[in-house]
């Protein structure tokens, strides 16, 4: 995929992928899907792209972005378990505005 890092929470992302423009690959990970200043949503996947195209909270992620662009931010991750620790930690510290389902 290839983008910027960024920490977040001591977990190392790669940021600032726009959602709408960016070619995805189907690799396991955590996302953030947000804007500048807001966090929409967070999760984990086995497979990134079938993930972001087929999610349930696009529509969502839309209404509460408003104007600004979304970006997507992804840490990838193999391992299951870890997946869903690192998705419990950064709901916790990042609040997203879009709770699990």
């Amino acid at each position: 995929m290839g983008g910027d890092l960024v920490d977040f929470f001591g977990i190392e992302f790669e940021a600032e992928h726009p959602l709408f423009s960016s070619e995805f690959e189907d690799l396991p990970g955590i996302y953030i899907i947000y804007t500048p200043g807001k966090c929409l949503d967070i999760g984990r996947t086995e497979r990134l792209k079938t993930t972001l195209e087929e999610h349930q909270h696009t529509k969502s992620w839309l209404d509460n972005a408003g104007k600004k662009e979304i970006y997507v931010a992804f840490h990838l991750d193999d391992n299951a378990e870890s997946r869903e620790d690192k998705e419990n930690y950064l709901r916790e510290k990042m609040n997203p505005i879009l709770a699990k389902v």
